[in-house]
């Protein structure tokens, strides 16, 4: 007998995107638009499954290459939720094994957030430095004239830069010695690639490690679940790619506590660094950014001189230092580099 599907989903392929990559906000609100009770198990299927947006490009080809068969799914999405029931689906206790010991492992960083981050309350929106003002200063900043000038510190009012932290900083590195390193770019952010300078550069994090038996293997109530603490060693490229991602996504909280754990290992770290000062200053945590962005200025790689310098002078003014900002874009405008007109601007507006 042929079967033609008719079912029809409400959920659309662009709604189970941004479920995967957007924010809790984003996932909340398509959350709330799925009434169904198969599309809800097809939502919940495919966040659990850890599958990616490719697995449908992979299903879309599958299908066209059988759109002249007899036999034709109605749709990718519900292909893919009965893909899904069959990977999820319980199994009869002889299928099961003997005994069956479930995993899961997160990085401490992902489940825990420290009081002191929790606690810190967003900028609205509207005052925020974004992610994509940021992207897209880091491209034309990129495509500049060689001839251009670059942000020299020496020209920087000493009291702005100092005082410098003790600790993390020992010593500062003379300005003369700043140099330009080797950039990449990830999730369409600038970085200096840190595997060009370290060898073998890794970060040591806590990682929870969770074990239980499953519910349909126990009887009601006897269940248990026990966690394990274990250090593992994540080379420095893959901590930064995920940290990254956070910070793509606007996700201040999360990226500044694995931000800080890249400092805590590379003190001298110009991306913990200036991301750090990003999301301070997004956190109305200003004269931490202000930390943050004159440290960049005084370490060995000069590649976020220009960017530090103007979100230096941003929250110097938020932290209510106009005389020490007045100063900053009086260089900044004098130098004549990427930020000149802004400072120019920004200057006339200060009282």
């Amino acid at each position: 007998m042929k079967y033609k599907s008719t079912y029809q989903s409400k959920l659309t392929r662009e709604q189970l995107i941004a479920y995967r990559n957007g924010a809790s906000e984003a996932q909340r609100e398509t959350e709330g638009s799925v009434n169904d009770a198969f599309d809800q198990d097809a939502l919940d299927g495919w966040s659990e499954s850890g599958l990616t947006v490719a697995s449908m490009h992979r299903l879309d080809r599958r299908f066209r290459l059988k759109k002249n068969t007899p036999y034709i799914i109605g749709t990718t999405l519900l292909s893919l939720a009965v893909v899904l029931s069959i990977v999820f689906w319980p199994k009869s206790p002889e299928q099961l094994p003997a005994k069956q010991e479930v995993k899961l492992s997160m990085e401490q960083s992902d489940a825990i957030m420290p009081l002191a981050i929790d606690t810190m309350v967003e900028l609205p929106a509207s005052k925020q430095i974004t992610i994509l003002t940021l992207k897209n200063t880091q491209q034309e900043i990129k495509q500049q004239p060689e001839s251009t000038p670059v942000t020299d510190i020496d020209e920087f009012p000493t009291q702005i830069l100092e005082p410098l932290k003790p600790d993390p900083i020992v010593e500062t590195p003379a300005v003369s010695t700043q140099k330009n390193a080797k950039e990449i770019y990830l999730h369409d952010l600038k970085l200096i690639d840190y595997s060009q300078y370290r060898s073998k550069p890794t970060i040591q994090t806590e990682r929870i490690v969770m074990t239980g038996t499953p519910a349909d293997q126990e009887k009601k109530g006897s269940q248990e679940a026990e966690s394990t603490i274990t250090i593992v060693a994540i080379p420095y490229m893959d901590y930064i790619d995920k940290t990254m991602d956070y910070v793509g996504h606007g996700k201040w909280k999360q990226s500044l506590q694995r931000l800080q754990l890249i400092l805590e290992t590379y003190p001298d770290d110009v991306n913990g660094h200036f991301y750090a000062g990003l999301c301070c200053y997004n956190l109305q945590q200003y004269a931490d950014a202000k930390q943050h962005f004159a440290t960049c200025l005084q370490l060995t790689f000069s590649n976020f001189n220009e960017e530090a310098s103007w979100y230096l002078a941003q929250s110097l003014l938020a932290n209510g230092e106009k005389s020490s900002a007045k100063e900053l874009l009086t260089v900044i405008r004098d130098q004549k580099g990427y930020y000149a007109k802004q400072a120019e601007k920004m200057l006339k507006g200060i009282k």
